[in-house]
């Protein structure tokens, strides 16, 4: 088991401290710039935490670093000034967006580096140690560093997933659509429900068993799950909704037309529509588009 020291403790470094500790890794030291974090991680897991970086550099064989994506680089050059640290130390981060190669700075001091980024959504420290273990970690890095990540990974019982570091930005704009633009799509629709009078609390509840559903036939069936207007041929179906959102919420119309446009394109791939039909539905939006744009 590894002795690990943690930068950075929101709800991903906190979260993954008590899971590895309880892995039977040991937490030798933690830091984070917020002093508030720092004595509630170390009140959290009986730990020691450092005043300051360069302290928590001292004794560890890895260092993760768990800090916002515009903080990687500097605290990475931090670590590298520091004299305590010594050549041979596995160095990573938690980035879903940047790849190993933002620790450029420990790895010219002879740190072997990697990222494992838990595929995941984390509204609390509480719901990261409880969906962690079940989740996928993106992971890629130096060689010797990645058979350290995936042991690290597996200890806490995710599951580790090699990515290509040169696409590293696509992969996270993946996720980014499948969870953070889903609340969008989901604050969007509970709106419209407002505006047909229901209340947003009984719009939620209406929609959780329809959004479960769906989910359930996609992860069978694939696109196949597509149901509604679009997939049925309904052109007119669509032109109405068109207009009530148009009146409405008009700063919607931009999302829903490229949403319906994209739908278009399934539903004909899946052949619920004919090339014609496909043609029309597109004709229809377009025409909103282009009177949206004079507007």
């Amino acid at each position: 088991m590894a002795k690990i020291t943690i930068i950075g403790l929101g709800r991903v470094g906190t979260a993954l401290g008590i899971l590895l500790s309880r892995a039977g890794h040991q937490i030798v030291s933690a830091f984070d710039i917020d002093p508030d974090a720092r004595v509630k991680f170390a009140k959290d897991l009986n730990t020691n935490v450092a005043g300051r970086l360069d302290e928590a550099v001292l004794g560890p064989d890895v260092i993760l670093i768990s800090v916002p994506d515009r903080a990687i680089e500097d605290v990475s050059h931090a670590i590298s000034c520091s004299q305590d640290l010594r050549q041979g130390v596995y160095i990573g981060h938690t980035s879903g967006a940047l790849s190993s190669r933002s620790l450029h700075h420990v790895k010219a001091e002879g740190c072997p580096t990697f990222s494992m980024h838990p595929i995941q959504t984390f509204a609390s420290v509480e719901s990261a140690v409880k969906a962690m273990p079940q989740s996928y970690f993106g992971i890629e890095g130096d060689p010797e560093a990645l058979r350290l990540a995936e042991e690290i990974v597996t200890s806490i019982g995710g599951k580790p997933l090699l990515i290509n570091p040169d696409l590293k930005p696509l992969y996270h704009a993946a996720l980014c659509v499948a969870s953070n633009f889903l609340v969008t799509l989901l604050d969007m629709a509970v709106k419209l429900c407002e505006d047909a009078k229901i209340e947003k609390e009984k719009a939620l509840n209406i929609m959780l068993p329809l959004i479960k559903t769906t989910m359930s036939n996609f992860e069978q069936s694939g696109t196949r799950a597509l149901t509604g207007p679009i997939e049925r041929g309904d052109a007119d179906t669509v032109k109405g909704q068109l207009k009530v959102v148009e009146t409405l919420e008009p700063k919607m119309i931009p999302v829903y037309l490229a949403l319906a446009k994209a739908t278009v394109s399934i539903a004909q791939e899946m052949g619920s529509i004919t090339v014609d039909e496909a043609k029309l539905f597109l004709q229809t939006l377009e025409s909103v588009d282009k009177q949206t744009l004079e507007e």
